[in-house]
């Protein structure tokens, strides 16, 4: 499909009728709004983004040709260093001709380039067809990661002493110390937590050993963890997840989501002890790096 056939512009708020009834079609690539949110409410950012603020941190495209019609959003970073794909729709069917996805992608990506953003993410199930488009689109796969999930439980005991606190922008330095400790060398570049989640640490010797991210939304409660498993013993992540979801009040009242990537595999055994069940379809953490133009 040659450019010429294809019209790519940022939605407005004429498209909103046609947005939200793609959603029922999309595929979100970002875990946390996948799991978590209503993919619906995904189409009220235009209201802050594109129309009211042109320079927000939410970007949605319509990409359009004779035959077809396609919508994509991303996510800057707060410091746009990096950008997240937050949905594509429709998703992909196998027998389709994917060049207009192919268009919005390389759209999006210079988009991004020009707010600065030096990669574009995304998390993908392995199974979709779409997995294929993003790697012929230049994505690469860097892990992989399981969502586990624990249904709406009571919390059964008084959790124990352990010492967990919200954390302070004082505190992220530390934090930053304990993901180069644990990260590998390949995800340390790759943004780690959504710039709205609620943050929580464990220190063990005055060294943050546990770094904890929470999201919410009206599904359910998505957390991203950081431990050093050097320090933090399997009984100890038992403890300290238990002490978590006390502080969290809905997480009696809503499914609770963990997220566990490759490297992370570790700490299976304590999800499984506390009543978490891995789900069955395992995603992939894709990225595409931008070449940004030296503006001097």
């Amino acid at each position: 499909m040659s450019n010429r056939d294809t019209d790519i512009r940022p939605a407005t708020l004429v498209d909103l009728p046609m947005l939200y009834r793609s959603m029922d079609k999309a595929i979100l690539l970002d875990s946390i709004a996948d799991c978590v949110r209503d993919r619906h409410d995904l189409m009220g950012v235009l209201l802050s983004s594109n129309v009211l603020r042109p320079f927000g941190g939410i970007h949605t495209f319509v990409a359009r040709s004779d035959r077809q019609q396609v919508v994509g959003q991303f996510r800057m970073k707060s410091d746009n260093s990096s950008a997240h794909v937050v949905f594509l729709a429709p998703t992909l069917e196998g027998d389709t001709e994917e060049g207009l996805w192919l268009s919005l992608l390389d759209a999006m990506v210079q988009e991004a380039g020009r707010q600065e953003a030096h990669m574009l993410v995304g998390e993908i199930y392995e199974q979709s067809p779409l997995f294929e488009t993003l790697r012929r689109s230049g994505f690469s796969v860097y892990t992989r990661q399981q969502v586990w999930q624990r249904p709406p439980l009571p919390l059964s005991h008084t959790p124990s002493e352990m010492a967990l606190h919200e954390a302070t922008d004082a505190d992220m330095l530390s934090v930053h110390a304990l993901l180069g400790r644990t990260l590998p060398s390949l995800m340390q570049s790759i943004p780690c937590t959504p710039d709205d989640a609620q943050r929580w640490i464990y220190k063990k010797d005055n060294r943050v050993e546990a770094y904890f991210a929470v999201s919410g939304g009206k599904y359910g409660v998505y957390i991203v963890p950081f431990i050093n498993p050097e320090v933090v013993t399997s009984d100890e992540v038992l403890l300290l997840l238990e002490t978590l979801l006390y502080r969290l009040p809905k997480s009696e009242r809503q499914t609770v989501f963990i997220r566990v990537r490759r490297y992370q595999e570790w700490m299976d055994y304590a999800l499984a002890r506390m009543g978490f069940m891995p789900t069955d379809i395992t995603q992939a953490v894709m990225v595409r790096h931008i070449t940004i133009r030296n503006k001097q």
